[in-house]
């Protein structure tokens, strides 16, 4: 009774620890762990004297897995290596060096965590648009770059700030919205047509046209 006391403990405490400080990973549970063949070994953080799953998961940000070693010991990869199977959670019960309430692996047991990337954006081109500087198409945001405008630099600004809908104009200057706004209407593709100063194989709208993305 008090061993499965234990584990539930161990297992809720584990739970609360995921959800509320690190949401963008999930626990993949225990799995066994040695020194000749660790589970995970693209790179290692190692005998933490004041350790917390959180700055493993930080460490490894960079990575799909991140993993939890005898309260101290941090690895990450991008695969779990073939001779690491799961084992019961309850052997991941050696409690981090920083943190008093919380697990972290076990001795020779690592404690597994899976980054849950988020979708990539993507943008689609909805054509070229009239626009005027007395009654913007889009307008919410928008900033001017002279020698690097690019279709993704634009994008990316705009998606940076949640914003739907992304314009190139008159080759360096980017617009974000959430709304087409009147009198902007769809125009000739024939309009857009300056190259980006950033990348001049790409048009980045023109004189009173803009390009217009669509995020979904």
């Amino acid at each position: 009774m008090r061993s499965l006391t234990f584990l539930f403990n161990a297992l809720c405490v584990l739970s609360l620890v995921v959800t509320a400080r690190s949401q963008s990973w999930t626990s993949q549970g225990c799995f066994n762990d040695s020194a000749t063949n660790h589970a995970l070994t693209t790179s290692s953080l190692l005998n933490q004297p004041h350790f917390s799953l959180d700055q493993c998961i930080a460490f490894c940000g960079s990575h799909l897995y991140s993993g939890i070693e005898n309260g101290k010991d941090c690895y990450c990869g991008d695969t779990i290596q073939g001779g690491s199977v799961r084992i019961s959670d309850g052997a991941c019960n050696v409690i981090c060096t920083g943190v008093s309430d919380v697990y972290c692996g076990g001795l020779n047991a690592i404690q597994i965590f899976l980054q849950n990337f988020p979708p990539p954006v993507v943008w689609t081109s909805i054509g070229c648009y009239t626009d005027s500087t007395s009654s913007r198409t889009i307008r919410t945001a928008s900033y001017t770059s002279v020698n690097n405008m690019t279709v993704a630099s634009c994008q990316s600004y705009c998606a940076t700030g949640g914003y739907l809908y992304a314009g190139v104009e008159y080759a360096r200057e980017c617009y974000c919205d959430n709304t087409i706004h009147s009198p902007g209407v769809p125009a000739s593709p024939s309009g857009c047509n300056m190259p980006c100063t950033g990348d001049p194989s790409i048009t980045c709208g023109g004189s009173d046209r803009i390009q217009i993305f669509q995020r979904s």
